[in-house]
C-alpha cells in the first residue's frame, strides 16, 4: 500500500463521512485568503496544499 497526504478536499470529506465539519476553508488567491480571514475573525493560518511538500513548516509554507 502506498503511502500518501491527504488533500484538502480529501481531508474534508473524510472528516464529513463521521459528521465531523472541517475547520477550514480552502482558497486559491490572495484576494480569496484575506476576503475569507475577514469573513472568519483573525487570527488565521495560511498553508500550502501541495503534495511535493509534505511538511509545510520546513519549507516555510505555513504562515
Amino acid at each position: 500500500m502506498q503511502k500518501y497526504q491527504l488533500s484538502f478536499k480529501e481531508s474534508a470529506d473524510l472528516l464529513n463521512q463521521y459528521s465531523i465539519p472541517p475547520a477550514g476553508v480552502q482558497v486559491y488567491s490572495l484576494c480569496e485568503a484575506l476576503e475569507t480571514a475577514k469573513n472568519l475573525g483573525y487570527p488565521v493560518v495560511v498553508k500550502s496544499d501541495s503534495a511535493n511538500i509534505i511538511h509545510k513548516s520546513d519549507e516555510k509554507a505555513v504562515f
